[in-house]
């Protein structure tokens, strides 16, 4: 009842053929429609035929004339009063108030426009949830949608910070940065990740240099980082290697932009043979990576598959 808006064509008939009964005189079903809230606009010609000939019209064209008015009006008077007037009818207990002869009518009518409006209200009630069930459909999508655009700008400023590194002349400044841009690559493309850090000794000097950790698929990976104009020696894969070998369960994750000798594969591959899995990507092969499908995480999976299934550090699939 509180959803209806305009009566529809039965429930009009059924609201006029009630008001004509409900009330056992014309003026009667003038103040039962004042009662409702009718404006004295729309009851004030009905009200003079009345005062002068009673005959001139009868229950049923009263309200009629009346209900037609006020079913017409698209104003939020013209709402309240027409669900006031359902209110009040299906509110209606007072039949002995009828004629006894319209007694047996008004209650069929009451309990007909009972049932109409049971239905309508039913029906809104459902076109409301439905509307409610499209729109949480819509801001649902609209917020995934915010999420990946977030997603796509948080992964477009890290490639960025990695790319603006070549213009960077200074090695020593340039490695630093290195460490700082893939932390940020690895966090924007979903990759479980600490931040650089040292470890130091109970005295409080620097032991250990950790460029990088991360975790991918339940496997852990310390990352070494480097970016230098000759090719990565023995010397610094052992290093790095040595830290790996400290920690169980840990494995091993070398980003150079230079390539690395052959002395220091074969340490990898050693490694590879002890039971750590070691990883060598190439800075170039990460850019085109970006370039090409902006997805790091899937790059390094099928790095992991490819090391592991040819036992090959710097394999790729």
């Amino acid at each position: 009842m509180e959803n209806v808006y305009h009566y529809p064509p039965e429930l009009f008939e059924l609201v006029v053929d009630a008001l004509s009964v409900l009330s056992r005189s014309k003026q009667g079903v003038i103040d039962f429609m004042r009662g409702a809230g009718v404006e004295h606009c729309d009851l004030q010609d009905v009200q003079q035929l009345v005062f002068r000939n009673r005959n001139a019209i009868s229950k049923a064209e009263i309200a009629r004339r009346v209900l037609t008015r006020i079913n017409e009006r698209r104003s939020n008077s013209g709402l309240r009063v027409r669900r006031e007037l359902l209110k009040r009818i299906t509110g209606f207990e007072s039949f002995s108030l009828c004629w006894p002869k319209d007694q047996a009518k008004a209650r069929g009518l009451v309990a007909q426009v009972r049932e109409v409006v049971n239905q309508k209200d039913a029906f809104t009630r459902m076109q409301i949830e439905r509307h409610k069930e499209r729109q949480r459909v819509v801001e649902a999508a609209e917020a995934n949608q915010r999420e990946k655009e977030q997603a796509r700008k948080k992964r477009t400023e890290a490639r960025d910070a990695l790319y603006r590194l070549f213009g960077e002349k200074d090695s020593a400044k340039r490695g630093r940065q290195l460490e700082r841009a893939l932390t940020q690559l690895f966090e924007a493309h979903g990759v479980s990740v600490l931040e650089p850090f040292q470890l130091h000794s109970h005295e409080g000097y620097p032991v250990e240099q950790i460029d990088g950790f991360i975790s991918l698929d339940g496997r852990h990976y310390l990352v070494e980082a480097k970016w230098r104009d000759s090719p990565v020696g023995r010397e610094m894969v052992t290093s790095h290697l040595m830290r790996v070998f400290t920690r169980p369960q840990a494995d091993a994750i070398f980003i150079t932009a230079s390539k690395f000798t052959e002395g220091a594969l074969a340490v990898c591959r050693e490694a590879f043979q002890q039971g750590r899995l070691v990883i060598v990507c190439m800075l170039q092969e990460i850019i085109r990576e970006l370039d090409t499908t902006d997805n790091l995480r899937d790059y390094l999976q099928r790095k992991v598959r490819a090391a592991i299934a040819r036992k090959e550090p710097e394999a790729s699939l």
